[in-house]
């Protein structure tokens, strides 16, 4: 389970939230001048909603890595090829698959 059970409540909140901001928002559910000042609004919205320490939006984020990377490989595909759709899927780009590796994946299961 991505979200625990206990915080499933506030986290409803905030995606309603977001939701009804981006209608309002041209399709943009953060309103922000920059990537950073979005990045910020995110981590704040889940720290609100209780999402902190390995439940947080970066911990969430680490989770669906070790489980992406896993499905690729069993998927068949080669451990390179398997991080750099990894890194794609999380935003980082096919060349940067051993730096997501190292940060989202070291010392994991997968």
């Amino acid at each position: 389970m991505l979200v625990p059970l206990e915080r499933l409540e506030s986290v409803r909140a905030v995606v309603q939230q977001a939701q009804e901001q981006a209608a309002q928002q041209q399709g943009r559910v953060i309103a922000a001048d920059d990537l950073k000042a979005a990045l910020k609004r995110v981590s704040n919205a889940c720290a609100r909603a209780g999402l902190v320490g390995e439940d947080s939006n970066h911990g969430i984020r680490r989770l669906f890595a070790h489980r992406q990377v896993a499905y690729y490989l069993q998927s068949g595909l080669s451990r390179e090829e398997a991080l750099a759709r990894l890194s794609n899927d999380l935003g980082h780009g096919d060349g940067r698959g051993r730096w997501v590796e190292n940060n989202y994946l070291l010392g994991g299961e997968a």
